[in-house]
């Protein structure tokens, strides 16, 4: 993040020669990809993790169907190729967002999408690692009794992990979308409460995620 924010004070010549009408597209290339990756991956990944609520098995049945979809021979790569976009496309409009005024809702915005960008990376690096080693990064990856997140001093690091990710991505879109709000003459008081009703719903999203991952559940 250091690495993004303190060049982001000063201006470049590569940030220099974009003009303003080329970071508005590369913007809404952004926000078309983010849709993309929405509805391909993190819609449904955090929707399964919310069903571990109610138990760890129906977490397995509904991560069995949306699996097909994601990890989709034709599908993956595609995925993949957008998370990358997103991460590139994401340091340039954060080092530009940094030389401009903004409030409350643009720096959240500006925060939560550098941690995304780092959040991508260390989930992903987690995953692929585990599944260049043979194991299943399922339900019982991180809730196995003898190795859960509360079992060693070593993975506590992994409840902020697991609880500030999906907040900073709801937190990132809400923001985003009252910008496109605001841009079709909503008025500032109405999506500003939609932002702040969405951050608080990924609050409360990550929060009952966080504890099906500790093996709290309903059933």
């Amino acid at each position: 993040m250091a690495m993004i924010v303190l060049p982001g004070s000063r201006s470049s010549s590569a940030a220099s020669a974009i003009s303003p009408v080329g970071y508005r597209r590369l913007g809404v290339a952004h926000g078309v990809s983010a849709v993309a990756i929405l509805l391909l991956f993190v819609g449904p990944h955090i929707g399964n993790h919310l069903a571990g609520f109610w138990s760890g098995s129906v977490h397995i049945a509904i991560m069995n169907v949306v699996r097909r979809v994601y990890r989709d021979d034709m599908v993956q790569p595609v995925l993949l190729a957008l998370i990358g976009f997103q991460i590139l496309s994401g340091i340039v409009l954060v080092r530009r967002r940094m030389t401009l005024p903004g409030d409350l809702f643009s720096t959240v915005q500006t925060m939560c999408g550098a941690y995304i960008g780092v959040y991508f990376l260390a989930h992903m690096t987690a995953v692929f690692a585990a599944r260049y080693a043979g194991t299943d990064t399922n339900w019982s990856w991180l809730t196995r009794p003898n190795d859960s997140l509360l079992f060693s001093l070593l993975k506590l690091r992994l409840i902020a992990h697991y609880w500030v990710g999906p907040i900073a991505i709801v937190a990132h879109l809400a923001c985003g979308l009252r910008w496109i709000l605001l841009q079709h003459d909503i008025s500032p008081a109405t999506t500003n409460r939609i932002a702040w009703a969405l951050i608080t719903a990924g609050v409360v999203a990550s929060s009952l995620i966080l504890l099906a991952l500790l093996n709290v559940h309903i059933a």
